[in-house]
């Protein structure tokens, strides 16, 4: 569990720059960092995790 939320958190920004212009990119960022939180607070109760 710890490696592939490390792959994550190291990789998904690595995808967003490589995604967006570099003035886009905190936007970016700070965007698939609110939908990562609100699926883990929807989803985590759901599946236990929480």
């Amino acid at each position: 569990m710890g490696v592939s939320r490390c792959l994550i958190l190291v990789f998904m920004p690595l995808v967003i720059a490589e995604a967006v212009k570099p003035d886009l990119f905190t936007g970016a960022l700070g965007l698939e960092l609110t939908i990562v939180g609100i699926f883990s607070l929807v989803l985590g109760p759901v599946i236990g995790t929480s």
